[in-house]
């Protein structure tokens, strides 16, 4: 914005004042303020004050304009890139199948326990001559080493595989249910809870029996029929209950009776060392029999 004040003109005794002309060029506005002024001195004779006043309004802008767009950037960068890398460009030492792995420092091998079968798509562990899809060779042949661990996040084992054909379902304290294998140093299957064992042995001389360890009752049910190895004694019945511990057999029932083996006398007489208190029936006499150690009674 800009102003034009007029103030404070004086004339020359015996002239005209005369405003001769303004002519501002601004690139935006002009402003014009006329201030009224008292004159000095004495005005003589007649004085003719031009007041008409000529503004030149045109204004010219001159909107050219000229930039200088020309820049210099200087880009040169030094990068001090230099790097050593040492490329082994020989092939990891081995024999076909030897599957590679890193010791640490550069890639090895150990195709003697750890073996890949490309031909038949087996993997063989502790062994390069895999005849499964997944073979498993141990390093002994006892129980102090195993051949296949399995275990849970927490670390428990749950399967154990020894050198010795030990094989063991769980290993989780004794309230865990454990199956255990053991064909050789044993010859045994075993059922393990709560502490207590049940043992199918097929021994080498032909004996097979089942063992209930820590003393705890062994029972045997099917159907009706009941049969309880406790108390040191055998109970027979049709309901699960303890031996008597008085009775080295106790049979137990309110429907049937208990029925001695039967035989003639001849085949009685021909029992070779009978034991005495041994009892039958003859059925040739048709009465029971016991042997006193020396004879057979008839009663």
């Amino acid at each position: 914005m800009s102003t034009l004040y007029v103030n404070n003109i004086e004339p020359v005794s015996g002239s005209s004042l005369t405003l001769i002309s303004a002519s501002l060029i601004s690139v935006d506005s002009l402003t014009v303020t006329a201030v009224t002024s008292s004159f000095r001195g004495n005005l003589a004779g007649t004085a003719s004050f031009a007041t008409t006043a000529s503004f030149a309004t045109t204004a010219s802008f001159a909107t050219t304009a000229s930039f200088a767009t020309t820049a210099s950037f200087a880009t040169t960068a030094s990068f001090a890139t230099t790097a050593s890398f040492a490329l082994n460009t020989t092939p990891p030492s081995g024999v076909s199948g030897a599957i590679q792995f890193s010791d640490g420092s550069a890639f090895s091998s150990d195709a003697t326990n750890f073996f890949w079968d490309d031909t038949n798509n087996r993997l063989g562990v502790g062994t390069n001559a895999p005849s499964a899809t997944t073979h498993i060779k141990g390093s002994g042949a006892t129980s102090a080493t195993t051949s296949l661990l399995v275990q849970d996040s927490a670390g428990i084992s749950w399967l154990q595989v020894k050198d010795n054909g030990d094989i063991t379902n769980s290993a989780n304290g004794t309230n865990q249910l454990q199956l255990l294998y053991s064909p050789v140093t044993n010859q045994s299957f075993t059922l393990r809870n709560q502490g207590i064992n049940v043992n199918f042995y097929a021994g080498s001389g032909g004996n097979a029996f089942i063992e209930v360890s820590g003393g705890a009752p062994f029972n045997m049910s099917g159907g009706s029929a009941n049969l309880n190895l406790s108390n040191g004694g055998v109970r027979i019945a049709s309901s699960y209950a303890l031996t008597n511990a008085s009775a080295q057999l106790e049979v137990v029932s309110t429907t049937r009776g208990f029925l001695p083996p039967r035989m003639t006398t001849t085949q009685k007489n021909a029992i070779a060392t009978p034991a005495a208190g041994l009892m039958v029936y003859d059925t040739t006499l048709n009465q029971m029999s016991y042997y006193n150690s020396s004879s057979w009674v008839n009663f």
